[in-house]
């Protein structure tokens, strides 16, 4: 079944369409979905049953249209499911992209930056690590003040990182840089974070909308306990329950028992404080290994003297995972080139004679002037291999990667920049 995704940011939509074997792109500027469904669906033209996903990050349109009323949309519109999704970083579809592209290049770390027109999402990803440090946030007004709060709050995630273990250092690893406005600002930010490399990804302006149909279905059940003792055998009856309304929301999406991957969660803190972590249940075995996952997360507290108070399960959730199967996606695009079509969105079609039979002319929306002195490159001229001194511009369909002064850029195998301090 083929799937279509739409992505409604702050300023441009992406839209996103995959046969499983052919990725196309579309970018324009945003509308409202009610008045814009029927035109995003033409230009994405499906050729048969599809999927349909559907993220929003814009204030305005994600405040008034919720997620039954885009359901009903779509179904109207001739998708035989639709799934929205939700803000939970197991199922980000940054993150996704940016695993993706931490395993192209067998990165230890995946430190990534995606940075739109009002919002950013960093994170900092560890193999096998059971929480991943991760942060979105409304972007200031100003560049350098942008770059600026970036810049800090990628450190703090970093710092996070360091204190996994099996983690020696993320000095040597490059960040992942995309989005519209991530790649213009990539040396930057990551000279500010001490980073002595950066990593533009193929199609970075829309990775984030690449990265829905890489993304994992994250489903969570959760039950919220009554303050009180811990009884090992109450929370294995809790966990049972949810267990079955996971394995029973598994089937309704259409995938068996054994395509999930399920996690049990207890939320814990101590008596009297707001602060709470998430402890895995793997084993409920008695209540002093339960302790033991809640200790290691949380040491006991010795602020001031005081002694810390009775511990206790506030909720405890069940967390089932389905992987997704497109590891592929941008493999297809990048190792043969005439796999994908990237074009621009338009608010009116032209007739059907005037479209190139690969479809779409590749453009951006809006043309992008280089600083004076500055040489621009389109990505679409370069080698692998190739190599240019900044200062210059590389410049694509939906982004333009700047090469300061004192950085050297590379085109990778994957089809990706590098970019080198010095």
């Amino acid at each position: 079944m083929e799937t279509l995704a739409i992505d409604v940011g702050s300023q441009n939509v992406g839209l996103c369409a995959w046969d499983g074997r052919r990725l196309r792109l579309f970018q324009g500027p945003v509308r409202s979905p009610a008045e814009a469904w029927a035109n995003w669906i033409d230009v994405l033209a499906p050729r048969s049953r599809y999927e349909l996903l559907y993220r929003c990050t814009h204030r305005a349109f994600r405040e008034k249209y919720t997620s039954d009323f885009i359901a009903e949309l779509a179904n109207g519109h001739g998708a035989r499911q639709v799934r929205v999704i939700c803000d939970d970083p197991a199922a980000d579809p940054s993150l996704a992209a940016a695993r993706y592209v931490g395993r192209q290049h067998h990165l230890p770390i995946i430190c990534s930056a995606e940075v739109g027109a009002a919002d950013a999402t960093l994170a900092v990803q560890v193999p096998r690590a059971t929480n991943v440090p991760f942060d979105r946030f409304t972007l200031p007004s100003a560049d350098e003040e942008m770059i600026g709060e970036i810049a800090e709050r990628l450190k703090r995630l970093l710092s996070q990182a360091q204190q996994t273990p099996r983690v020696v250092s993320s000095d040597a690893v490059p960040m992942i840089c995309f989005g519209g406005r991530g790649p213009s600002i990539a040396a930057r930010l990551a000279e500010d974070c001490g980073l002595d490399s950066a990593l533009i990804p193929p199609c970075a302006g829309m990775l984030g909308t690449i990265g829905m149909l890489m993304a994992d279905i994250v489903l969570n059940f959760r039950r919220a306990l009554p303050p009180g003792e811990m009884k090992i055998s109450a929370l294995k009856q809790t966990f049972g329950r949810l267990m079955d309304r996971a394995c029973e929301a598994i089937t309704r999406e259409g995938y068996d028992l054994d395509d999930a991957v399920c996690r049990r969660i207890a939320e814990m803190g101590y008596a009297g404080k707001a602060d709470s972590v998430d402890v895995d249940c793997e084993m409920l075995a008695d209540e002093s290994r339960l302790l033991a996952g809640f200790h290691e997360l949380c040491p006991t507290p010795t602020d001031g003297g005081e002694e810390a108070g009775p511990i206790e399960v506030r909720a405890i959730r069940v967390q089932a995972v389905i992987e997704t199967r497109t590891a592929d996606l941008l493999g297809s695009h990048i190792d043969r080139g005439q796999s994908a079509v990237i074009g621009s969105l338009l608010d009116q079609r032209p007739p059907e004679t005037a479209l190139p039979k690969t479809g779409f002319h590749s453009k951006r929306p809006q043309e992008f002037s280089a600083p004076d002195g500055w040489v621009v490159f389109p990505l679409s001229e370069l080698k692998t291999g190739s190599a240019i001194r900044g200062p210059a511009c590389v410049d694509t369909a939906f982004s333009s990667t700047m090469i300061p002064k004192g950085w050297l850029g590379e085109l990778a195998t994957t089809g990706g920049l590098i970019l080198h301090r010095g």
